[in-house]
């Protein structure tokens, strides 16, 4: 599995957390099965605050481009 991240974009939240925004582009050469190669390419955003000097984040989200498709378990993009 190789991950391609683009197009970062960052913003300061009224409440003072970081709302980070990225494209992506994933390769996934599926072994365990047919040898098949999956492309999963969409935008993912996540929002991150201080927790004792450290930033955590507070919530993910992931959207595909072809969302509304039947999909596989997509478990690896949590």
């Amino acid at each position: 599995m190789r991950r391609l991240i683009s197009n970062i974009e960052v913003q300061r939240t009224a409440d003072g957390e970081l709302l980070v925004e990225s494209n992506f582009i994933l390769a996934e050469l599926s072994i365990q099965a047919r040898h098949e190669m999956h492309w999963w390419v969409g935008r993912t955003t996540h929002r991150l605050r201080r927790v004792n000097g450290q930033l955590r984040m507070s919530h993910k989200k992931v959207v595909l481009i072809n969302a509304a498709e039947p999909l596989p378990n997509l478990a690896f993009l949590i």
